[in-house]
């Protein structure tokens, strides 16, 4: 028989029965007693193995137990199975590369599957586990594609992305102004080219090419690049509604927020921002204090998606005549089901205002 392509493999996870409400609840109440069990049973399957790069160190490992954890309960919970394979192939990824070898990779998926038996009884146990069996059985094309697929850059890309990583801000930003001064759209510039050359960068880390500093410093000349292209601009028409943006409580990827903030304000928008480290609790507190017509809710990560879910829930209690916005990589993929928590779940920046001011003008 014909060797399945990785391709088939995720479009096979259609497939996969989805979790009962009752293991998702069972799950979610054992979270920390499951992910303390996880640990502990690591410890002892790897026991013996005494090269480090076998294994990595401790605190990546429960860090990266915790990690998967979490997107575990977020693909239960939003039905995200025919994404699980690619979620999982960026741990492997990025552990592989920083010295993990593929007995770990298969050790954590074998003591998640003893530690969820262990810790919740069947019939929910043998839900929760199904999606651990189905990665293991493709652990092996999971490991494969990590190692063989590359993503080509753009030629216009390329140039602005060798300044980031060479810590080029001024030749980085000039570059940018040159797109906007022979006609490009800030549109343009903002989501094929900035957000673009940031996965890209983001690409080089996980393959260990770039370290955290590197990324922090090219994600900072970014931002230095949004402030001289807005100082290039001129604000549009100012619009009689109030934005409040910010990242969902967890997640470390903020400059998606920071892009749509800035664009908003430069369409008009009177906006709030959050930032990215604000907990629950301010959130709401601001949300009341401001009372704005939109929130905008940034979710890239995955497993990310039940605390967007949560807080769209309380924000509703709070401030049930406004409107919630969603965006981000992971709040695209679980679109059907928060589309039961939000009112928009928008894929572009143009979007993020265009189809909000439709939003709020037809509920004026």
């Amino acid at each position: 028989m014909e060797k399945e392509t990785y391709q088939q493999v995720k479009e096979a996870a259609h497939k996969l029965v989805s979790v009962s409400e009752t293991a998702i609840t069972a799950f979610e109440q054992s979270f920390a007693k499951i992910v303390t069990l996880v640990n502990e049973k690591f410890a002892l399957e790897t026991k013996y193995m005494t090269a480090e790069s076998t294994c990595g160190p401790l605190c990546v490992v429960k860090d990266t137990h915790k990690q998967f954890g979490e997107l575990l309960l977020a693909v239960y919970e939003f039905h995200l199975y025919e994404h699980l394979l690619d979620e999982f192939s960026w741990y492997v990824s990025t552990l592989s590369k920083r010295g993990f070898e593929k007995d770990f990779f298969t050790t954590m998926i074998k003591t998640w599957h003893i530690a969820i038996h262990s810790v919740i009884k069947p019939p929910e146990s043998h839900e929760l586990a199904r999606p651990l069996h189905f990665l293991q059985e493709n652990l092996p094309l999971i490991y494969e594609q990590v190692h063989t697929v590359d993503v080509p850059l753009p030629d216009e890309l390329r140039p602005f992305v060798d300044f980031l990583v060479a810590k080029k801000r001024k030749d980085a930003a000039d570059y940018m102004l040159s797109f906007l001064n022979k006609g490009s759209s800030i549109e343009h510039l903002y989501a094929d080219l900035i957000t673009n050359a940031l996965q890209e960068v983001g690409r080089r880390w996980q393959k260990n090419e770039m370290s955290v500093v590197d990324v922090h410093v090219a994600t900072d000349i970014c931002r230095y690049i949004i402030m001289r292209l807005v100082d290039s601009m001129t604000p549009g028409k100012k619009v009689p509604y109030r934005a409040l943006v910010t990242c969902v409580p967890g997640e470390e990827h903020e400059m998606g927020a920071e892009l749509i903030e800035n664009y908003l304000e430069m369409q008009g928008w009177d906006v709030c921002s959050m930032g990215h480290i604000a907990p629950e609790a301010d959130i709401i507190q601001e949300i009341i204090t401001y009372t704005p017509d939109v929130v905008f809710l940034s979710v890239t990560l995955v497993a990310n998606l039940p605390a967007a879910k949560k807080l769209a829930i309380k924000i509703r209690e709070k401030l049930p005549k406004g409107k919630i916005v969603m965006g981000g990589y992971g709040a695209v993929l679980a679109a059907g089901t928060l589309g039961r928590f939000s009112d928009l779940v928008v894929h572009t920046l143009e979007d993020a205002h265009t189809r909000s001011l439709q939003l709020v003008d037809a509920h004026a």
